[in-house]
């Protein structure tokens, strides 16, 4: 019995140790984070309308819009990528920017069942099932399938089918819906196909 009293202190601190490691292990990686007053007004945005491809979104002045012409998908032109001011600051020096908060694509002539099937076949090709999670739902009331591709250092993916192509948001500084900034969920809330 008196062993296990002196056995009890030992114990706790061990049990504590293992709460805090995995405590840390849970802990969200750091993020590029732009935190705009509840007074900002999305209209005093700075807007962006692209008649070839079809959409227009407004992003916060302070935040730098890219236009691509290079893409890292044969398959998909990239349009334009948007950086958030800590970004760019991260980035200033950089002989090229390689990173953005925000990079949005199109596929043309894309269906989500093609996509779907090219999926399927680089997870077989590869062995190894990147998509780590995948939903259908409405954003601005237009139909998106929304995935998380990747382990650590996921990437989450919206794609919007429109007009035959595939319209597809790439958010590389978070991994879901829910870890999105305030910031880009606004900058998301005010994408709009100019046909609808």
């Amino acid at each position: 019995m008196k062993n296990l009293k002196r056995l009890a202190p030992v114990f706790i601190v061990l049990v504590l140790a293992i709460v805090v490691v995995f405590a840390l292990r849970a802990t969200p990686r750091p993020r590029p984070v732009s935190t705009p007053t509840p007074a900002q007004d999305v209209e005093s945005w700075r807007a962006y309308q692209n008649q070839e491809y079809g959409f227009e979104l407004r992003y916060p002045p302070d935040w730098e819009l890219r236009q691509e012409t290079d893409s890292t998908n044969p398959n998909e032109q990239m349009i334009i990528s948007l950086a958030s001011p800590l970004l760019q600051s991260q980035q200033q020096g950089a002989s090229s920017p390689l990173v953005a908060d925000i990079s949005i694509g199109v596929r043309r002539a894309f269906s989500l069942k093609q996509l779907d099937q090219e999926l399927q076949e680089q997870v077989l090709e590869s062995g190894y099932n990147f998509i780590v999670n995948k939903r259908l739902t409405k954003i601005n009331g237009y139909k998106a399938s929304v995935m998380t591709i990747g382990g650590y250092g996921a990437e989450l993916n919206i794609y919007f089918p429109n007009a035959g192509n595939l319209y597809h948001f790439l958010f590389s500084q978070t991994a879901t819906l829910q870890e999105l900034t305030w910031t880009e969920n606004l900058i998301l809330s005010t994408f709009r196909f100019l046909d609808n």
